[in-house]
């Protein structure tokens, strides 16, 4: 009998990942009373310009409140720009609607991201650093013309697996809140675990599973999502 190799252990645990997401996802949805349960969708189409340049848009419908409610829409569109193998840069705008329990806020989002990225054979790293403004209710409410800044870092590990259409994956993600006037303080953090299916060269379903803390004055806000995403490349 055979040693079992690297690439074989990883090809059992992607074939095992996503029914462990949906395991986990019930499991959450069971025993977690005081935190709540969402459920994240998003279909995304991206267009290469160039070689160097790429056009996407993305809408993202997220339930919380135990998946009972929509909790938030998000639809972005996004221009990167690739002066390196190493290196996109991309800016992101993005139009919110979010449940204010009596009503539904409309807000706005402009991004700027400077991903660095590397391979080591099949082995791929990344780390995004995102710059957010975020503008709530521009018009019903006095502050909002004075956006939240946010800067974001996210670092993710891919693993392509030889002649298999599942790449496993997994990322953390930090939340610097940057108020004016005010020393930065972290107030969440994500880590996710999921695995991206190819349907072909330019269609791909991820499905990944994700836990977001709340730090500082958000401690005890703890989200669970289960979530699923669509791509389409052309």
């Amino acid at each position: 009998m055979e040693p079992m190799t690297i690439q074989t252990m990883i090809k059992i645990l992607g074939r095992g990942s996503l029914f462990l997401i949906l395991f986990l996802g019930f499991a959450v949805l069971s025993i977690a009373q005081e935190n709540d349960f969402q459920l994240w969708t998003d279909i995304s189409v991206s267009k290469e310009l160039s070689k160097k340049w790429d056009l996407s848009f993305e809408q993202n419908l997220r339930f919380g409140n135990n998946v009972t409610r929509l909790d938030k829409s998000y639809s972005n569109i996004s221009v990167g720009f690739n002066p390196a193998d190493f290196l996109k840069l991309a800016l992101m705008y993005r139009f919110v609607i979010k449940d204010q329990e009596d009503y539904y806020g409309l807000g706005h989002t402009v991004a700027f991201d400077a991903t660095l990225k590397h391979k080591f054979n099949r082995l791929k790293l990344s780390m995004r650093n995102r710059f957010l403004l975020k503008y709530s209710e521009v018009l019903a409410k006095d502050d909002g013309k004075i956006p939240d800044r946010y800067y974001r870092t996210k670092v993710e590990v891919t693993y392509n697996v030889k002649k298999f259409p599942v790449d496993p994956y997994f990322s953390i993600e930090t939340f610097l809140n940057c108020p004016r006037g005010e020393h930065p303080y972290f107030d969440a953090m994500r880590t996710s675990v999921g695995a991206e299916y190819s349907l072909s060269k330019r269609k791909s379903v991820t499905l990944y599973w994700l836990n977001e803390w709340g730090l500082n004055d958000q401690l005890g806000m703890n989200d669970y999502v289960l979530g699923l995403s669509y791509s389409y490349s052309f």
